[in-house]
This record gives C-alpha cells, sequence and structure tokens, in this order.
C-alpha cells in the first residue's frame, strides 16, 4: 500500500513539473522577446504563431502536445497493471480496463501548464497539451477533429472556438465511454471533466471577447494574412489601452 500511494505522489509531482514548462515563453526568450508582453499575452501556441510565425507556431504546438501526451502515456503504463489482480500482481503495463493513470497524467501535466510553479502560476490555457491527452485516450478521434479544427480555423479565424473543437468530442467520448460503479470510475470521470472544464476556464477572456465581437482572428494561410494579423494585432493594442485606461480610472476612484 505504501509503495502504491508513493506511486501516485512522484508521478503526480513530476507531471505537474514537467507541465509547468512553458514551451512558448521559453522559445520567446530564445528570440530574445517575451510571449507575456506581446499580442493577447497569452503563453500558447496560438499567440506563438502570431508573433514569430508559423514554423514556430507550429513547435510550440508539438512540444505542448507532447506535455500532455508524454505524462498521459507512461500514466498509463505505471497504474496500468492495478486493473487486474491489484497492486503488486501487474503493477506496469498497458491494462486497457484501467486507464485511471492516463487521466491523472494528463490532467495534471495540463493544470500545471495553466498553473505553472515556475511563472508564479500563470501560463497558457491548455489546449495543445490536451490535444496531447487526447491523443492518449483516443488517438483516431483526435487526430480526425484536429485536422476538421483546422479547416475550420481557415474558413473563420476563429481560434478559441478551434481549440474546443478539437478537445472537446475527445473528452465527451470518454465520458461516455466511462460507466459502472466504484471509485475508479467516478475518480476517472472527475479527472476527465476537471481536464475540460480547466481549458474553459482558462478561456473565460476569449468568449467574453467573442460575445462582445472583438476577439482577434487567427489567420492561417491566404493573401489577406499579413493584412488581418496587422488587423488583429491593432485589435489587441486597443484592449490594452483600454484596459489600461479602467485600471488607471480604477486607481484614481480610489
Amino acid at each position: 500500500m505504501l509503495l502504491t500511494v508513493t506511486i501516485y505522489a512522484v508521478f503526480i509531482i513530476c507531471a505537474y513539473l514537467w507541465g509547468s514548462l512553458n514551451f512558448a515563453i521559453l522559445i520567446s526568450k530564445l528570440k530574445g522577446r517575451d510571449i507575456r508582453k506581446l499580442g493577447s499575452g497569452n503563453a500558447g501556441t496560438m499567440n506563438i504563431r502570431r508573433n514569430f510565425g508559423f514554423k514556430f507556431g507550429v513547435l510550440c504546438l508539438l512540444l505542448d502536445m507532447l506535455k500532455g501526451l508524454l505524462p498521459s502515456i507512461i500514466g498509463w503504463w505505471l497504474l496500468g497493471g492495478a486493473g487486474r489482480g491489484g497492486f503488486g500482481t501487474e503493477r506496469f503495463g498497458f491494462n486497457g480496463d484501467n486507464r485511471i493513470g492516463i487521466y491523472i497524467g494528463g490532467f495534471t501535466a495540463v493544470f500545471g501548464h495553466i498553473f505553472p510553479i515556475w511563472y508564479k502560476f500563470k501560463g497558457g490555457k491548455g489546449i495543445a497539451s490536451s490535444i496531447g491527452v487526447g491523443l492518449a485516450i483516443n488517438p483516431l478521434l483526435t487526430i480526425i477533429c484536429f485536422f476538421v479544427a483546422i479547416v475550420f480555423m481557415i474558413i473563420t479565424a476563429m481560434g478559441s472556438v478551434t481549440s474546443f473543437l478539437v478537445i472537446t468530442p475527445p473528452l465527451i467520448y470518454e465520458l461516455l465511454r466511462l460507466h459502472g460503479g466504484g471509485v475508479d470510475f467516478l475518480a476517472a470521470q472527475i479527472l476527465v471533466f476537471g481536464l475540460f472544464f480547466l481549458t474553459m476556464w482558462a478561456h473565460r477572456m476569449n468568449f467574453v471577447r467573442l460575445f462582445a465581437g472583438n476577439e482577434s482572428k487567427t489567420v492561417v494561410f491566404g493573401k489577406k494574412r499579413k493584412a488581418r494579423a496587422k488587423e488583429a494585432k491593432a485589435a489587441e493594442a486597443e484592449r490594452q489601452r483600454l484596459k489600461a485606461e479602467a485600471k488607471a480610472k480604477s486607481k484614481a476612484a480610489v
């Protein structure tokens, strides 16, 4: 029992610390900038793509996907053997009946990405990392959703909505697949729902801007890309100006 608890504890800590590494910040630092002071201020893939170009955006996306995928796979192997005969009989292995390690590893890594200890608990929004978790949960469905979402983004340039087109179907599928009784099923459902809630919460301001009609466009391809990107940056600058004015008025009122 003590060994089991130790495995869980060490794995959770390592997954969180791994998730706390922010590749968007590291990439921007290598470019001599700080992504948190550029564009939307979000330390994530979309903001990297807007400010440093398509290639760096893809690099950040792949690294963040690995951030969610790696702990999920390792967690499945570490804790998967508990599904048949209990711990001690098949301690390690990819047991399809027990995927609790995927959920623990994935949730903890995404939590670390959004609330990183290395960056004063201010990180990205967790979508790319959640895609990595989705690849561990259901690779085929996640890949299909990814390409459908890319087509949607090219057509609409709505990056925030595109993000949820990728991760929502795999997570909903997994919630529907999880049935039965016992603590394991309940824990799995809570972790999967918690993963979705985390990313929703991290995007709360995007939804506010989306409904207000001033959400930045995410232009990937096309002749008008530069013009639309310039327009998006101008809109972001205006938002920052209004935010600064509101903050100044708040201080003045005090």
